[in-house]
């Protein structure tokens, strides 16, 4: 015959996990940002800016921020970027990457503009295909 459960304990048990799923979910969903100032060129890497809301800007400067993308890129790396300066962001792929969008921009529409770049295929690691997404436009 089983013990007969202690129903303080079990509580209480339910509780500390309760609150440990709390923890977990909010550490997991939350996106870092991180601030990249100056007009680049800036060389992307999953280490140390995938998965990070990145505020890119200039200043009033109107010149193109650059920001290339890795080759390298493992599949469902993912980079957001924000306008927060007058100055447009460009994505430019690195060697041997491509990017992709339906309509051929390769940056962001302006100041406030937010963008993202996905790498969706690399069948031999070094040649990342990333897909543009967002409040897009052509840059110069």
């Amino acid at each position: 015959m089983a013990d007969p459960v202690d129903q303080a304990s079990f509580a209480a048990l339910v509780q500390r996990f309760s609150a440990l799923v709390d923890q977990w979910r909010g550490i997991v969903s939350r996106v870092m940002v991180q601030e990249m100032p100056g007009a680049g060129p800036v060389a992307l890497t999953d280490a140390a800016y995938g998965g990070k809301a990145l505020l890119v800007g200039n200043g009033t400067a109107t010149a193109a921020i650059t920001l290339t993308l890795p080759a390298d890129a493992a599949i469902g790396t993912l980079f957001l970027a924000d306008q927060v300066g007058a100055g447009p962001l460009k994505l430019v792929p690195a060697v041997n990457a491509a990017l992709l969008h339906r309509l051929g921009h390769n940056g962001s529409a302006g100041q406030w503009a937010s963008v993202s770049a996905k790498c969706i295929r690399n069948p031999d690691g070094n040649s990342a295909v990333w897909l543009l997404a967002g409040d897009t436009a052509v840059v110069a």
